[in-house]
Protein backbone atom coordinates (compact mmCIF):
# COMPACT_ATOMS: atom_id res chain seq x y z
CA UNK A 1 0.00 0.00 0.00
CA UNK A 2 0.95 3.68 0.07
CA UNK A 3 2.22 3.46 3.66
CA UNK A 4 4.57 0.58 2.79
CA UNK A 5 5.99 2.61 -0.13
CA UNK A 6 6.66 5.56 2.19
CA UNK A 7 8.43 3.29 4.71
CA UNK A 8 10.58 1.77 1.93
CA UNK A 9 11.58 5.27 0.80
CA UNK A 10 12.57 6.18 4.35
CA UNK A 11 14.64 3.01 4.76
CA UNK A 12 16.37 3.79 1.45
CA UNK A 13 17.12 7.36 2.56
CA UNK A 14 18.45 6.13 5.89
CA UNK A 15 20.85 3.70 4.18
CA UNK A 16 22.02 6.40 1.78
CA UNK A 17 22.73 8.87 4.60
CA UNK A 18 24.59 6.28 6.66
CA UNK A 19 26.68 5.25 3.65
CA UNK A 20 27.42 8.87 2.87
CA UNK A 21 28.49 9.43 6.47
CA UNK A 22 30.73 6.37 6.36
CA UNK A 23 32.47 7.55 3.18
CA UNK A 24 33.21 10.94 4.64
CA UNK A 25 36.68 10.57 6.14
CA UNK A 26 37.44 12.98 8.96
CA UNK A 27 39.54 15.84 7.69
CA UNK A 28 43.13 15.74 8.92
CA UNK A 29 43.78 18.72 11.13
CA UNK A 30 46.85 20.71 9.99
CA UNK A 31 47.99 23.72 11.93
CA UNK A 32 48.39 26.72 9.65
CA UNK A 33 49.70 30.18 10.26
CA UNK A 34 46.65 31.86 8.77
CA UNK A 35 43.77 32.38 11.12
CA UNK A 36 40.69 30.24 10.64
CA UNK A 37 37.57 32.07 11.63
CA UNK A 38 35.15 30.69 14.17
CA UNK A 39 32.38 31.11 11.62
CA UNK A 40 34.09 28.56 9.34
CA UNK A 41 34.43 26.11 12.24
CA UNK A 42 30.82 26.61 13.24
CA UNK A 43 29.70 26.06 9.64
CA UNK A 44 31.59 22.77 9.45
CA UNK A 45 30.15 21.59 12.76
CA UNK A 46 26.67 22.68 11.66
CA UNK A 47 26.87 20.58 8.47
CA UNK A 48 27.92 17.57 10.49
CA UNK A 49 25.13 18.08 13.01
CA UNK A 50 22.60 18.40 10.18
CA UNK A 51 23.60 15.00 8.78
CA UNK A 52 23.33 13.46 12.24
CA UNK A 53 19.92 15.06 12.74
CA UNK A 54 18.70 13.71 9.40
CA UNK A 55 19.78 10.17 10.34
CA UNK A 56 18.25 10.45 13.84
CA UNK A 57 15.01 11.82 12.42
CA UNK A 58 14.66 8.99 9.92
CA UNK A 59 15.50 6.39 12.57
CA UNK A 60 12.83 7.81 14.85
CA UNK A 61 10.15 7.84 12.13
CA UNK A 62 10.92 4.25 11.21
CA UNK A 63 10.97 2.88 14.76
CA UNK A 64 8.02 5.04 15.90
CA UNK A 65 5.42 5.05 13.13
CA UNK A 66 3.10 8.02 13.39
CA UNK A 67 -0.54 7.00 14.06
CA UNK A 68 -3.28 7.89 11.64
CA UNK A 69 -5.28 10.46 13.64
CA UNK A 70 -8.71 9.45 12.42
CA UNK A 71 -10.59 11.04 15.32
CA UNK A 72 -14.27 10.41 15.85
CA UNK A 73 -16.78 13.25 15.89
CA UNK A 74 -17.30 12.91 19.64
CA UNK A 75 -13.55 13.21 20.32
CA UNK A 76 -13.24 16.33 18.11
CA UNK A 77 -16.27 17.93 19.77
CA UNK A 78 -14.89 17.16 23.23
CA UNK A 79 -11.46 18.59 22.39
CA UNK A 80 -13.12 21.76 21.12
CA UNK A 81 -15.24 21.93 24.28
CA UNK A 82 -12.14 21.56 26.48
CA UNK A 83 -10.50 24.42 24.56
CA UNK A 84 -13.54 26.64 25.11
CA UNK A 85 -13.74 25.58 28.77
CA UNK A 86 -10.11 26.64 29.22
CA UNK A 87 -10.62 29.97 27.41
CA UNK A 88 -13.76 30.90 29.38
CA UNK A 89 -14.82 33.65 30.21
CA UNK A 90 -13.26 34.98 26.98
CA UNK A 91 -16.44 34.85 24.91
CA UNK A 92 -17.43 37.08 21.98
CA UNK A 93 -20.74 37.48 20.16
CA UNK A 94 -21.26 38.66 16.58
CA UNK A 95 -22.94 42.02 16.15
CA UNK A 96 -26.57 41.65 15.04
CA UNK A 97 -26.01 44.04 12.11
CA UNK A 98 -23.07 42.12 10.61
CA UNK A 99 -25.26 40.61 7.90
CA UNK A 100 -25.80 44.11 6.50
CA UNK A 101 -22.07 44.92 6.39
CA UNK A 102 -19.07 44.02 4.28
CA UNK A 103 -16.99 41.18 5.73
CA UNK A 104 -14.13 43.57 6.45
CA UNK A 105 -16.49 45.66 8.63
CA UNK A 106 -17.76 42.81 10.81
CA UNK A 107 -17.55 43.49 14.54
CA UNK A 108 -18.04 41.45 17.70
CA UNK A 109 -18.82 42.15 21.35
CA UNK A 110 -17.31 40.76 24.54
CA UNK A 111 -18.69 41.15 28.05
CA UNK A 112 -16.29 43.99 28.87
CA UNK A 113 -15.60 45.56 25.48
CA UNK A 114 -17.82 46.21 22.47
CA UNK A 115 -17.00 46.57 18.78
CA UNK A 116 -13.91 44.41 18.55
CA UNK A 117 -12.69 42.78 15.31
CA UNK A 118 -10.98 39.54 14.36
CA UNK A 119 -7.20 39.68 14.07
CA UNK A 120 -5.99 39.71 10.43
CA UNK A 121 -4.19 36.40 11.04
CA UNK A 122 -7.31 34.71 12.41
CA UNK A 123 -8.39 31.43 10.83
CA UNK A 124 -11.81 33.01 10.19
CA UNK A 125 -10.43 36.17 8.62
CA UNK A 126 -10.80 34.77 5.09
CA UNK A 127 -14.22 33.20 5.71
CA UNK A 128 -16.35 35.78 7.49
CA UNK A 129 -19.38 34.82 5.43
CA UNK A 130 -19.18 31.16 6.48
CA UNK A 131 -18.75 32.24 10.07
CA UNK A 132 -22.13 33.95 10.09
CA UNK A 133 -24.23 32.28 7.42
CA UNK A 134 -23.88 28.81 8.92
CA UNK A 135 -25.33 29.80 12.28
CA UNK A 136 -25.50 33.41 13.39
CA UNK A 137 -26.19 32.26 16.97
CA UNK A 138 -22.77 30.64 17.40
CA UNK A 139 -20.30 32.34 19.74
CA UNK A 140 -16.52 32.72 19.65
CA UNK A 141 -14.08 31.79 22.38
CA UNK A 142 -10.81 33.71 22.17
CA UNK A 143 -7.40 33.56 23.79
CA UNK A 144 -6.50 37.24 24.09
CA UNK A 145 -7.92 40.67 23.40
CA UNK A 146 -5.05 42.47 21.67
CA UNK A 147 -5.39 46.26 21.71
CA UNK A 148 -3.33 48.25 19.20
CA UNK A 149 -4.97 50.70 16.80
CA UNK A 150 -8.05 48.50 17.10
CA UNK A 151 -9.08 45.88 19.66
CA UNK A 152 -8.43 42.47 18.06
CA UNK A 153 -9.63 38.99 19.02
CA UNK A 154 -6.83 36.42 18.76
CA UNK A 155 -6.67 32.61 19.04
CA UNK A 156 -10.34 32.26 18.15
CA UNK A 157 -12.45 29.10 18.07
CA UNK A 158 -16.11 28.82 17.15
CA UNK A 159 -18.70 26.96 19.24
CA UNK A 160 -22.51 26.61 19.52
CA UNK A 161 -23.94 29.45 21.58
CA UNK A 162 -26.69 28.04 23.81
CA UNK A 163 -25.40 24.55 24.54
CA UNK A 164 -21.84 25.71 25.22
CA UNK A 165 -23.04 28.48 27.54
CA UNK A 166 -25.16 26.00 29.52
CA UNK A 167 -22.03 23.91 30.16
CA UNK A 168 -19.35 26.54 30.86
CA UNK A 169 -21.00 29.66 32.28
CA UNK A 170 -20.76 30.26 36.03
CA UNK A 171 -24.26 31.61 36.48
CA UNK A 172 -27.20 30.38 34.40
CA UNK A 173 -30.66 31.75 35.24
CA UNK A 174 -33.94 30.75 33.57
CA UNK A 175 -37.64 31.51 33.86
CA UNK A 176 -40.09 28.87 35.11
CA UNK A 177 -40.13 26.82 31.87
CA UNK A 178 -36.52 27.47 30.73
CA UNK A 179 -37.53 29.30 27.54
CA UNK A 180 -35.78 32.46 28.75
CA UNK A 181 -32.12 31.89 29.74
CA UNK A 182 -29.58 34.46 30.91
CA UNK A 183 -25.92 33.38 31.20
CA UNK A 184 -23.43 35.34 33.31
CA UNK A 185 -25.75 38.36 33.27
CA UNK A 186 -24.98 39.30 29.65
CA UNK A 187 -26.02 36.57 27.20
CA UNK A 188 -29.78 36.09 26.81
CA UNK A 189 -31.18 33.12 24.91
CA UNK A 190 -34.83 32.72 24.00
CA UNK A 191 -35.93 29.16 23.16
CA UNK A 192 -39.17 28.67 21.26
CA UNK A 193 -40.25 25.25 22.59
CA UNK A 194 -40.64 24.87 26.40
CA UNK A 195 -40.27 21.07 26.42
CA UNK A 196 -37.06 21.24 24.41
CA UNK A 197 -35.71 23.99 26.66
CA UNK A 198 -36.46 22.11 29.91
CA UNK A 199 -34.93 18.91 28.59
CA UNK A 200 -31.81 20.79 27.46
CA UNK A 201 -31.27 22.53 30.80
CA UNK A 202 -31.58 19.30 32.80
CA UNK A 203 -29.22 17.50 30.41
CA UNK A 204 -26.70 20.30 30.98
CA UNK A 205 -26.95 19.74 34.76
CA UNK A 206 -26.27 16.00 34.38
CA UNK A 207 -23.29 16.56 32.06
CA UNK A 208 -21.83 19.20 34.41
CA UNK A 209 -22.02 16.73 37.31
CA UNK A 210 -20.36 13.91 35.39
CA UNK A 211 -17.68 16.22 33.96
CA UNK A 212 -16.80 17.39 37.49
CA UNK A 213 -16.63 13.81 38.78
CA UNK A 214 -14.35 12.63 35.96
CA UNK A 215 -11.98 15.61 36.34
CA UNK A 216 -11.84 15.20 40.13
CA UNK A 217 -11.09 11.48 39.83
CA UNK A 218 -8.15 12.23 37.55
CA UNK A 219 -6.75 15.09 39.64
CA UNK A 220 -7.11 13.21 42.93
CA UNK A 221 -5.75 9.93 41.48
CA UNK A 222 -8.95 8.01 42.28
CA UNK A 223 -8.90 5.94 39.09
CA UNK A 224 -8.67 2.29 40.17
CA UNK A 225 -9.84 0.42 37.09
CA UNK A 226 -8.46 2.01 33.90
CA UNK A 227 -10.80 0.02 31.65
CA UNK A 228 -13.94 1.08 33.54
CA UNK A 229 -12.74 4.68 33.72
CA UNK A 230 -12.03 4.71 29.99
CA UNK A 231 -15.63 3.64 29.33
CA UNK A 232 -16.83 6.54 31.50
CA UNK A 233 -14.70 8.93 29.48
CA UNK A 234 -16.01 7.63 26.15
CA UNK A 235 -19.57 7.85 27.41
CA UNK A 236 -19.03 11.43 28.57
CA UNK A 237 -17.47 12.35 25.21
CA UNK A 238 -20.56 11.11 23.41
CA UNK A 239 -22.89 12.95 25.79
CA UNK A 240 -20.97 16.22 25.30
CA UNK A 241 -20.89 15.80 21.52
CA UNK A 242 -24.58 14.97 21.30
CA UNK A 243 -25.48 17.87 23.60
CA UNK A 244 -23.40 20.46 21.72
CA UNK A 245 -24.98 19.38 18.43
CA UNK A 246 -28.55 19.57 19.76
CA UNK A 247 -30.88 21.07 17.19
CA UNK A 248 -32.67 23.86 19.05
CA UNK A 249 -34.45 26.93 17.70
CA UNK A 250 -33.39 29.95 19.71
CA UNK A 251 -32.32 33.56 19.46
CA UNK A 252 -29.39 35.28 21.18
CA UNK A 253 -28.97 38.88 22.23
CA UNK A 254 -26.78 40.80 24.67
CA UNK A 255 -28.39 42.00 27.89
CA UNK A 256 -27.73 45.61 28.83
CA UNK A 257 -26.47 46.21 32.39
CA UNK A 258 -29.50 48.43 33.03
CA UNK A 259 -31.84 45.47 32.31
CA UNK A 260 -30.36 43.03 34.82
CA UNK A 261 -31.69 44.56 38.05
CA UNK A 262 -35.29 44.41 36.82
CA UNK A 263 -34.91 41.04 35.09
CA UNK A 264 -33.61 38.65 37.76
CA UNK A 265 -35.43 37.83 41.00
CA UNK A 266 -34.13 35.12 43.31
CA UNK A 267 -36.94 34.90 45.90
CA UNK A 268 -38.70 31.96 44.19
CA UNK A 269 -35.64 30.42 42.52
CA UNK A 270 -34.93 26.70 42.49
CA UNK A 271 -31.27 25.71 42.19
CA UNK A 272 -30.54 22.70 40.01
CA UNK A 273 -26.82 22.84 40.82
CA UNK A 274 -24.20 25.39 41.90
CA UNK A 275 -24.49 27.28 38.61
CA UNK A 276 -27.98 26.71 37.15
CA UNK A 277 -31.17 28.10 38.72
CA UNK A 278 -34.76 27.91 37.45
CA UNK A 279 -37.54 30.46 37.99
CA UNK A 280 -35.16 33.40 38.41
CA UNK A 281 -36.20 35.45 35.39
CA UNK A 282 -39.53 37.22 35.81
CA UNK A 283 -42.09 35.76 33.45
CA UNK A 284 -44.21 38.13 31.43
CA UNK A 285 -47.13 35.80 32.09
CA UNK A 286 -47.03 36.67 35.79
CA UNK A 287 -49.16 39.70 36.34
CA UNK A 288 -48.56 40.19 40.05
CA UNK A 289 -45.41 40.67 42.05
CA UNK A 290 -45.58 37.28 43.76
CA UNK A 291 -46.47 35.26 40.67
CA UNK A 292 -42.88 34.27 39.97
CA UNK A 293 -42.15 33.33 43.59
CA UNK A 294 -45.12 30.98 43.87
CA UNK A 295 -44.54 29.41 40.46
CA UNK A 296 -41.97 26.96 41.87
CA UNK A 297 -44.58 25.39 44.19
CA UNK A 298 -47.62 25.29 41.91
CA UNK A 299 -48.45 21.88 40.45
CA UNK A 300 -49.52 22.02 36.83
CA UNK A 301 -50.70 19.35 34.39
CA UNK A 302 -47.73 18.07 32.43
CA UNK A 303 -46.90 15.17 30.12
CA UNK A 304 -43.33 13.93 29.77
CA UNK A 305 -42.35 13.82 26.09
CA UNK A 306 -39.76 11.10 26.81
CA UNK A 307 -41.79 8.46 28.65
CA UNK A 308 -45.38 9.69 28.28
CA UNK A 309 -46.02 10.03 32.03
CA UNK A 310 -48.95 12.36 32.81
CA UNK A 311 -49.80 14.14 36.03
CA UNK A 312 -49.55 17.26 38.16
CA UNK A 313 -45.96 18.35 38.72
CA UNK A 314 -44.26 21.26 40.46
CA UNK A 315 -41.08 22.70 38.94
CA UNK A 316 -38.92 20.61 41.28
CA UNK A 317 -40.81 17.39 40.58
CA UNK A 318 -40.72 18.06 36.85
CA UNK A 319 -36.97 18.69 37.03
CA UNK A 320 -36.30 15.46 38.93
CA UNK A 321 -38.40 13.48 36.45
CA UNK A 322 -36.68 15.02 33.41
CA UNK A 323 -33.24 14.33 34.91
CA UNK A 324 -34.10 10.66 35.43
CA UNK A 325 -35.76 10.25 32.02
CA UNK A 326 -32.92 12.06 30.26
CA UNK A 327 -30.30 9.74 31.75
CA UNK A 328 -32.28 6.64 30.72
CA UNK A 329 -32.64 7.98 27.18
CA UNK A 330 -28.90 8.72 26.94
CA UNK A 331 -28.05 5.28 28.36
CA UNK A 332 -30.11 3.65 25.60
CA UNK A 333 -28.50 5.78 22.86
CA UNK A 334 -24.97 5.18 24.18
CA UNK A 335 -25.50 1.42 24.48
CA UNK A 336 -26.42 1.23 20.79
CA UNK A 337 -23.34 3.31 19.90
CA UNK A 338 -21.15 1.12 22.16
CA UNK A 339 -22.20 -2.06 20.37
CA UNK A 340 -21.22 -0.53 17.03
CA UNK A 341 -17.89 0.76 18.36
CA UNK A 342 -17.00 -2.60 19.94
CA UNK A 343 -17.13 -4.24 16.50
CA UNK A 344 -15.13 -1.39 14.98
CA UNK A 345 -12.65 -1.47 17.88
CA UNK A 346 -11.84 -5.15 17.37
CA UNK A 347 -11.02 -4.49 13.72
CA UNK A 348 -8.88 -1.44 14.59
CA UNK A 349 -7.05 -3.37 17.33
CA UNK A 350 -5.98 -6.02 14.83
CA UNK A 351 -4.85 -3.37 12.38
CA UNK A 352 -2.89 -1.35 14.96
CA UNK A 353 -1.06 -4.40 16.30
CA UNK A 354 0.09 -5.35 12.82
CA UNK A 355 1.42 -1.81 12.30
CA UNK A 356 3.04 -1.49 15.72
CA UNK A 357 6.43 -2.23 14.14
CA UNK A 358 7.57 -1.43 10.64
CA UNK A 359 11.08 -2.92 10.97
CA UNK A 360 11.73 -6.63 11.65
CA UNK A 361 13.27 -7.51 15.02
CA UNK A 362 15.52 -10.34 16.10
CA UNK A 363 16.56 -11.97 19.34
CA UNK A 364 19.61 -10.38 20.97
CA UNK A 365 21.40 -11.66 24.12
CA UNK A 366 23.29 -9.03 26.10
CA UNK A 367 26.17 -10.56 28.05
CA UNK A 368 26.44 -7.53 30.32
CA UNK A 369 22.74 -7.56 31.29
CA UNK A 370 22.40 -11.32 31.09
CA UNK A 371 19.05 -10.91 29.30
CA UNK A 372 17.59 -11.63 25.89
CA UNK A 373 15.82 -8.79 24.04
CA UNK A 374 13.74 -8.54 20.89
CA UNK A 375 15.44 -5.59 19.13
CA UNK A 376 15.87 -4.07 15.70
CA UNK A 377 19.45 -3.62 14.44
CA UNK A 378 19.39 0.05 15.43
CA UNK A 379 18.12 -0.79 18.93
CA UNK A 380 20.89 -3.36 19.35
CA UNK A 381 23.54 -0.73 18.54
CA UNK A 382 21.94 1.72 20.95
CA UNK A 383 21.86 -0.90 23.70
CA UNK A 384 25.52 -1.75 23.13
CA UNK A 385 26.47 1.93 23.36
CA UNK A 386 24.55 2.29 26.63
CA UNK A 387 27.16 0.05 28.29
Amino acid sequence: GKKDEIDEDRVRDLRRLKWQKKLEEPARKILKLEHKSRDDEASSESDEDTTKDDISSLEYMLTNPQPNLDLSRSVIDTLNFISVFGLYPNIAVADKHNNDKKPSDFVFHTQRKSFVVLHPNSIFNTSYEDLLKDNSEDILAYGKLLETKKPYLTEVTRTPGLTTSLLVCKEVSTNHNCTDIVCDSWLRFTVKEPEVAEKLVHKAVNIRHEWARVVNDVLQHKVEDEKVFRKRQVKLQRRISSFLRSEVLYTLRIVKPSEISGLLRYSGAMKLDDSISVNVIQSSACGDADGGSSEAFIRRAWTCSLCGTKGLFSLKEKGEHLAMCGEEEEESEIKIADDKDDEKGEEEAGTSSSLSRTIPTKSYFCETCGETFQFTNIEILRHMRSH
